[in-house]
């Protein structure tokens, strides 16, 4: 093989200039039309299908925008009911930690503090989590002491969702 491509590299410098000319013409013009047809029409087609497609896809963000802006407009809307002592007191009796001995105290600013001195440590969690979710109310304080392997004295704090 080298010795093919030596021969060809020598051919070609022994050649005339005007030889060089008309051999090397052609097979840049080739090189040329091989490019335009094997690369730059293909992206032309492929940019042409893609500029084609664009206002269908326009049209799909669109309507995804507004299905998203029509399913988050009613939960925005639909007003949680208020943190209060009644909702409070049966939570505590969904997750049977009415009989803890629970302190609920209200201030101006619309927190709301409760105080467990007993709870079951278990009920804990998915009491919180009803609370939250329920109600609008964020925990904004938390405290847990351990006062054995079941039970916890739990002082917590519940803001509005907005503050």
């Amino acid at each position: 093989m080298p010795l093919i491509s030596l021969r060809l590299a020598d051919s070609w410098r022994n050649r005339r200039p005007y030889e060089r000319w008309l051999i090397g013409l052609p097979v840049a013009a080739l090189l040329v039309a091989a490019l335009q047809i094997g690369i730059v029409e293909p992206l032309q087609q492929a940019s042409a299908r893609l500029r084609a497609s664009l206002p269908g896809l326009d049209a799909r963000r669109d309507r995804i925008k507004a299905e998203i802006a029509s399913l988050a407009a009613p939960a925005q809307s639909a007003q949680l009911p208020a943190l209060d002592r009644a909702a409070l007191d049966a939570a505590l009796a969904r997750h049977g930690v009415q009989g803890a001995g629970a302190t609920i105290d209200t201030t101006t600013d619309g927190r709301v503090r409760l105080a467990l001195p007993n709870a079951p440590f278990f009920a804990l969690w998915p009491l919180l989590q009803t609370l939250q979710s329920g109600h609008g109310a964020r925990v904004a304080a938390l405290r847990v002491d351990r006062l054995d392997a079941t039970n916890a004295r739990v002082e917590v704090v519940f803001a509005p969702a907005g503050r």
